[in-house]
């Protein structure tokens, strides 16, 4: 399934495969390739030194950016029928707005909801500032989204009530939309890391976002029995603000914070003895596993921190896997792909 007619196998908008000329693709595939190995050298680098990215200097938000397409294109290749795409509001087109570029072949989230065929999607949404993920059911002209959102502010609920609204309106009139913000991030950056993390946990778990769209459809509750709000003026936009255990102990395992995962588990504690991985860990023993002390910068002055870096692994993590796609890619993804990264 494919979000729009010229949209290649990636999910990402790219050139058309005009050529299939063996050279061309060898060296774009090598190019590709060459930009995966330096940033793994160097990410790997700075795990095995306990650097923190933006102290030192690393350009870790752009380096997000531009592989973002491969990154988007390996798990939709590892993963047929995950339709993992991503999308922009009209704020994020805006230079006077926008704190960074567009990943390019990235979708406006308006024109994506008129030309996309009916389906399901995980997206990344960026709205210029920050990246939240999304899995969205289209049918027709019938739209429901489901937003997770790696971060979690310490604000008043109103605040959430008019981010669940602005997001609504995104997807245009008739959508229905429940917003659920967690506490995962606490980095000035990662959140586009953080998200394709959670597009690949929602699309694991269709059953249960598949039961929220149906709640949606009718403009019922989307979480029965769990706290939240529900948007008075304007319909059909909800916050989930305590999502445990919709939310289970699988998707919080890349918790920065360990407060933030001692805070989730008191409210869950059903949550707190199950495995979340092949090591058969819980959530605190991997948070231990992970966790590191480190000097970061915090308002200009260096401070240090106790946190887990399991968000940088699953970013290592996320880059072999494009390595490995990249060097067996069919030759059309290749050509597709390679002008996305200049």
């Amino acid at each position: 399934m494919r979000p729009m007619q010229d949209a290649g196998p990636s999910g990402i908008r790219g050139a058309p495969a005009t050529s299939s000329v063996t050279e061309e693709v060898r060296q774009a595939r090598a190019d590709m390739a060459h930009a995966l190995q330096t940033a793994l050298a160097d990410l790997e680098a700075m795990v095995a030194a306990n650097a923190d990215p933006a102290a030192a200097g690393f350009p870790i938000k752009e380096l997000d950016r531009r592989l973002a397409p491969l990154l988007i294109a390996a798990e939709n290749w590892r993963n047929p029928g995950l339709n993992l795409i991503a999308l922009h509001s009209d704020t994020a087109e805006e230079p006077e707005i926008a704190e960074y570029p567009l990943v390019k072949g990235s979708w406006n989230t308006q024109a994506f909801i008129e030309s996309a065929d009916s389906g399901r999607y995980v997206a990344l949404l960026d709205n210029g500032q920050h990246t939240r993920a999304a899995h969205i059911l289209k049918e027709g002209r019938d739209v429901s989204v489901l937003v997770v959102d790696s971060l979690r502010l310490n604000q008043p609920e109103q605040d959430y009530e008019d981010y669940a609204v602005s997001l609504k309106e995104d997807f245009g009139p008739g959508a229905r939309l429940a917003f659920i913000p967690l506490d995962l991030q606490k980095s000035a950056y990662g959140c586009r890391v953080f998200s394709i993390s959670l597009a690949l946990k929602m699309h694991a778990r269709a059953d249960l976002f598949g039961q929220m769209h149906e709640a949606l459809s009718r403009d019922a509750d989307p979480a029965p029995g769990m706290p939240q709000m529900r948007d008075t003026p304007d319909e059909g936009a909800f916050v989930i603000l305590q999502a445990g255990p919709l939310v289970d102990a699988g998707m919080m395992k890349h918790a920065e914070s360990q407060t933030s995962l001692r805070r989730y588990l008191l409210a869950n504690p059903g949550q707190g003895h199950l495995a979340v991985n092949k090591r058969h860990e819980t959530l605190a023993e991997r948070m231990e596993r992970h966790r590191v002390a480190r000097t970061v910068v915090q308002q200009s002055k260096a401070k240090q921190v106790a946190f887990s870096n399991s968000i940088e692994h699953k970013r290592i993590a996320l880059l072999r896997r494009a390595l490995d796609y990249v060097q067996a890619a069919p030759a059309d993804h290749v050509v597709r792909l390679a002008p996305l990264l200049h």
